[in-house]
């Protein structure tokens, strides 16, 4: 809402501070991306070698 008596140039200046301070597409981008390599790497499971051969599972007995 634009109050009365309100210069063009404090018009400016508002919506230069509101948009300085609002966070770029981009920049959230790298943020989310950023927190959800740190995800990856901290729940990373670490599986021991694989014994068996396909053949095997599908095996009856």
């Amino acid at each position: 809402m634009i109050d009365t008596g309100t210069t063009v140039t404090g018009l400016v200046r508002q919506y230069l501070v509101k948009l300085s301070q609002e966070e770029s597409e981009a920049d959230r981008r790298a943020r989310v991306t950023a927190k959800l390599d740190r995800a990856f790497d901290q729940f990373k499971v670490h599986a021991s070698p694989r014994t068996w051969t396909r053949a095997e599972l599908y095996e009856r007995k």
